[in-house]
């Protein structure tokens, strides 16, 4: 069933690809698929809609071996806060960023965070290799702690 998942939603995206969308509609649509993912709180489609290559070439350890960890559903939308992040709520009206980047062949993926809210030294990015990653998530709350 996760597998079908997978590849729903790898088909979705190539789909899109292959018929030209404008990069505003490749962005709607990543979104839509985003945010199946997020309700169904299914961390293996949300690892295919993630920067999972990144994440393993900075040495973290495998995000299959690691709780992904989430806000209290349900989760919504909000609004956009830039073209590569977008403003979520959870059931508790607590915010939430979604940060989008460009993978291989401009493909979109979600960032993901090892903290769903960071130290205020480590704002600029994911905890160090050297330090003990014990989760991952793509949502990190917002704004960031000061």
């Amino acid at each position: 069933m996760i597998a079908s998942n997978i590849a729903v939603v790898a088909a979705i995206f190539l789909m899109g690809q292959a018929v030209g969308l404008s990069p505003s509609e490749s962005r709607e649509l990543f979104l839509r698929d985003f945010e199946r993912a997020l309700a169904s709180r299914d961390s293996k489609a949300l690892i295919a809609l993630s920067d999972a290559g990144s994440w393993s070439a900075a040495g973290y350890p495998s995000l299959s071996d690691l709780p992904l960890q989430l806000p209290t559903g349900p989760v919504s939308r909000v609004r956009d806060l830039s073209d590569d992040a977008v403003l979520y709520e959870d059931a508790r009206g607590r915010p939430w960023r979604l940060t989008i980047t460009q993978g291989n062949e401009g493909k979109r993926l979600a960032v993901i965070r090892s903290a769903p809210c960071p130290r205020p030294d480590r704002r600029q990015g994911n905890a160090t290799v050297e330090e003990a990653v014990n989760s991952w998530t793509v949502l990190e709350c917002w704004p960031l702690p000061r």
